[in-house]
């Protein structure tokens, strides 16, 4: 419990929130592209059960790997240990329930669900390998 308070936890959190944001803003651009198209089978894919589980998924690994990547660009935390991984975890998981209360017009890609926790998770560890390994 004594290392926790020696993470970075403003740039985590600001890392987090940027990737936060960054899939709201993809969620709505996706939502504005249909208004703007007419494809009907991309339409039918996300209103199925199964795109929309492949959806979900897809955000969850996209929220943990934009959080890695805003943590190596932007925070500049010095070394990145598997620690650090797991309250980046903690802290997108934060973000994103705080993201949840922010409406935004959009496909509702960004929620918290069992479906994308675990693939926040496989996102974050994934974009992280060779800081865990």
């Amino acid at each position: 419990m004594n290392s926790l308070k020696y993470l970075p936890w403003r740039s985590l959190f600001l890392a987090a929130i940027l990737a936060v944001i960054t899939m709201k803003a993809i969620d709505f651009l996706l939502w504005k592209s249909f208004d703007y198209t007419a494809s009907s089978s991309f339409a039918e894919l996300l209103s199925t059960k199964m795109g929309n589980l492949l959806f979900l998924f897809c955000e969850g690994l996209a929220v943990g790997g934009f959080g890695v990547l805003y943590l190596e660009r932007v925070g500049r935390v010095g070394p990145i240990y598997a620690s650090t991984l797991w309250a980046l975890v903690l802290c997108l998981l934060i973000s994103l329930w705080l993201g949840t209360f922010v409406r935004i017009a959009g496909l509702g890609l960004v929620d918290i669900s069992e479906l994308s926790i675990m693939s926040v998770i496989l996102g974050v560890f994934w974009r992280g390998r060779p800081y865990w390994r």
